[in-house]
């Protein structure tokens, strides 16, 4: 019992009182924010036969990065047609005139809804979609030198989720993030 508390009083005690202190005292969790997708429709009158119009679909992230490979899906009151990308985020489509509902789908991006289109006969639509990351899933862990204010903590996420990853506090080493996986 006393070699113990001697063993106690000459090793731990000295680590625990003056031992290394914690640099990175305050954790948060942070979730990133998905961003929104938008878009922008150009129609113009064309020489089509018959009652059809023309789609041509082009689709971009937030930086103007062809996404390869996304799905669109045109729904129309007895059909669907589904459509994919080429390499360079390129897709055509000739139908019948109708209203349609549209929606692009990829991997990783939040699914951009463009509801009541009028496919005009004889005319030419060009849809040009920017899809935003879908972040929500990524979990962070923010270890920082001392409290951050909420400010801080709402710049950083918002940065952190347009892949803005040069923040004033990381670089400075107030902070820095450990990603969840």
């Amino acid at each position: 019992m006393i070699l113990r508390l001697f063993i106690f009083l000459l090793v731990i005690l000295p680590i625990v009182v003056f031992g290394q202190k914690k640099k990175f005292k305050y954790k948060y969790e942070i979730r990133l924010k998905s961003q929104p997708s938008t878009y922008t429709i150009q129609s113009a009158d064309t020489a089509l036969e018959g009652n059809k119009c023309l789609l041509i679909f082009k689709v971009t992230d937030t930086f103007g990065d062809t996404i390869p490979f996304a799905n669109i899906n045109i729904n129309r009151i007895n059909t669907t047609d589904i459509i994919n990308c080429d390499f360079n985020g390129l897709a055509t489509l000739t139908l019948q005139s109708d209203t349609l509902d549209i929606s692009v789908l990829a991997m990783f991006f939040t699914t951009l809804k463009i509801d009541k289109l009028v496919g005009k006969a004889n005319s030419k639509i060009t849809i040009k979609s920017t899809l935003g990351k879908a972040n929500s899933r990524y979990i962070g862990h923010i270890h920082s030198v001392r409290q951050l204010t909420d400010y801080e903590i709402n710049k950083m996420v918002d940065d952190l989720s347009r892949d803005i990853n040069d923040s004033e506090l990381i670089k400075n080493k107030t902070c820095y993030v450990v990603w969840e996986i």
